[in-house]
């Protein structure tokens, strides 16, 4: 019985100093899609062709931890998804002379999805890495970006990864 108690109270006290990280739902303009993210990201200001930025505190000056969600309405039906994210990676890659690392297959909002990751330096020269996931739905062309220095991106590709999960169309 004394070990019950015992482990029941650790238990309790250890319940306690668990803190739960909060998550915030960030939603575009025109309240067309929504991801939810873990951790101190904020809402930044939006740039022209960005539906959803947001960034969070960097360990390495120059280079912000920034998460950008665009999209592209009015494709063709006959546009694919290897097609569209074959034209974006390539695009991407080319202007910023980086090389493909990592290929791969996941789905967003319940469709198909690919992503790639690839690193760069930018015009501080701070080498950058990026995960870019494209998807292709309703004749609706997204892109998720994840992007943050070579040192900081392990730490929040798993809540990228789970923002990429939370991915809604409203």
């Amino acid at each position: 019985m004394r070990n019950f108690v015992f482990v029941f109270t650790s238990v309790l006290l250890l319940c306690s100093f668990i803190q739960e990280i909060e998550t915030t739902v960030f939603q575009n303009p025109k309240k067309t899609l929504s991801i939810e993210l873990a951790g101190n990201w904020k809402a930044a200001a939006n740039m022209k062709g960005i539906d959803i930025l947001i960034d969070a505190p960097s360990s390495v000056e120059d280079a912000p931890n920034k998460i950008a969600i665009s999209s592209v309405e009015g494709l063709k039906e006959e546009t694919t998804l290897e097609k569209f994210s074959g034209r974006k990676i390539s695009l991407q890659t080319s202007v910023l002379n980086a090389k493909i690392e990592e290929t791969g297959e996941l789905t967003l909002n319940g469709q198909p999805a690919k992503y790639f990751v690839y690193s760069y330096k930018n015009d501080a020269l701070v080498t950058l890495k990026t995960k870019v996931v494209f998807s292709v739905i309703n004749q609706t062309g997204y892109q998720l970006t994840y992007t943050a220095s070579v040192k900081d991106y392990a730490l929040s590709l798993p809540l990228f990864n789970q923002a990429v999960n939370t991915f809604k169309l409203l």
